[in-house]
Order: C-alpha cells, then structure tokens, then sequence
C-alpha cells in the first residue's frame, strides 16, 4: 500500500515539474531559444534554424506587373499573387516615328501608333556623311545621305615640339568640321657655336678645377700666393716696357744734318793776274 502511495507522489510530482517548465519557457520575459536564420515571405514566416519555430513578421509582396490591356496593367505579389492594384496606367517609355513607348512597368507598347518621319529640309552633319534628320526623333534619311565636301585644311594649334597641333577642314554642305592632330616638332638641336660654347665652357671648368687641386692641395699654396705671383710678373715685365718704349721713340726721332764743308777757294798768283790783262791788251 506504502509503495502505490510512493509511486503515486512521484508521478504527480514528475509532471508537476513538467509542467513547471513549460510554464516558464511559454510565459519568461525572455524565449529560451534565441531564434535565428530563416527566410521570411509574404505568406510564413522565417523558420528558426535551431528551434526549428517560426518566428518574426511576414515579408512584404514582391511587386509584379501584368499587361491586361492597352495601356494599363495590374500590380500583384510574385510569390503569394495576391492583387496589390487591380488596374494601373501604364508609363514611361519614349515613343518615336516609328515605335510605339514601351511601359517602364510592364514593358508592353502603349500610346499612339506612330505616323512616321517628318524630315528637316537642312543638312544635318555626321563623321561619315550628311544627311537630312526627322524633326522628331533626329533619325537620318538614308536615302539621300552623301559624302562631305572638304575644303583645305587648315592649321588652328601649331605644333611644338612637346605638344602635338591641330588641323581642321570644313564641309561646305553642312559646315561639318573635321579635324586631326599634328604630330610634334622634333626636338630642339643646339647650333655648331652652342656646341662649342659649351665645349669650352667645360674645358675651362676642367683647367680650373686642376690648376685649384694642384696649387692648393699639392703644393699646399693660398690665394695670398697668387696674388703675390702676380705682383712678381708685373714688376718683372715693367723694365722690358720701359726699354720697349724708349726704343721705340729713339726710331722715331729725326736724324740731325751734319754740317756742309765749303770747298776752299785757290787765290791766283799776282803773275798769272798780269800775264792775263797783257794778254787782253
């Protein structure tokens, strides 16, 4: 009797525990389970990865269009096709002369039907030909295209030789301008005396940069040493100008004129002065 009274209690208590769980996991503040992972739609909800409990809130529908007459279409949910606008007017799209717009939504042709091309009487001008466009939608009549009637060309940017120029012709049709590039200038080349310059600009750094490294850093000489060097050359060369001078104006001086010896003058004897006016007599 003891041991149906025992097993009686422990029953009681056994699903007195189990409900005592369900209770709290059913009404806690928090789930026990932190759900996670899942897909949500329009129609269930996300299915918890480790629970496997749905939970959260239902997606919003996938919008869809249906074409269900000319120029309007139906809005609807791709997954559950449940009716979000029964019936809408269709939209966007361009039309042209030869085309019907197509609906941005539905992509179904709408509008007017076309009437065709209404041509400009200009030229309008292209890469290859000029051609008359529609007013409308700007496309080329091709049966009366032609090829463009070029002038000379003409030079709008000279070339340098780092920069390339430009060159353009004009159709006398359409006023079409085409254009191309000018290739560059070939480099700037230093003329003989540049070259020269330059030469002799190096020779000279050159002779300088030995005459320093001898004068100072071989024979352990100062600028004090050089202008003495000077000094010495100039008193040595000062004698030899002067005498240079003094030569030089001694060439220049007249020769004096030596004096003219008189030839003397032989007196005639007193004989011969009397024979000579006898004679006369």
């Amino acid at each position: 009797m003891k041991q149906r009274i025992l097993r009686t209690l422990f029953v009681i208590l056994t699903v007195a525990m189990a409900l005592s769980a369900m209770a709290v996991c059913a009404f806690a503040d928090e789930p026990v389970c932190q759900h996670t992972g899942g897909t949500a739609t329009c129609t269930a909800q996300a299915v918890c990865t480790e629970c496997s409990q749905p939970y959260g809130s239902l997606a919003e529908h996938t919008t869809a269009y249906e074409n269900i007459s000319a120029g309007s279409h139906r809005v609807y949910c791709g997954v559950c096709d449940f009716t979000i606008t029964a019936t809408e007017s269709c939209y966007g799209g361009t039309a042209s002369c030869e085309y019907q717009a197509k609906c941005d939504a539905c992509d179904t042709a709408y509008g007017s039907v076309p009437a065709g091309h209404t041509y400009d009487t200009e030229w309008t001008g292209g890469e290859l030909y000029h051609f008359h466009a529609c007013l409308n939608c700007g496309s080329p009549k091709l049966s009366d295209r032609a090829e463009h009637s070029f002038g000379s060309w003409t030079t709008t940017l000279s070339p340098t030789s780092e920069s390339e120029g430009k060159s353009e012709r004009t159709c006398s049709v359409c006023s079409y301008v085409q254009s191309k590039a000018v290739p560059k200038l070939p480099p700037e080349r230093l003329s003989g005396w540049a070259i020269a310059a330059i030469v002799v600009g190096i020779v000279l750094v050159v002779a300088v940069g030995v005459f320093a490294i001898i004068w100072f850093a071989v024979k352990k000489k100062s600028f004090a040493d050089i202008a003495n060097l000077f000094k010495k050359k100039t008193a040595e060369e000062a004698p030899k100008e002067e005498t240079a001078e003094a030569a030089a104006s001694a060439e220049k001086a007249p020769a004096e004129e030596a004096p003219v010896e008189e030839a003397p003058v032989e007196e005639a004897s007193a004989e011969e002065s009397a024979a000579d006016e006898g004679a006369e007599a």
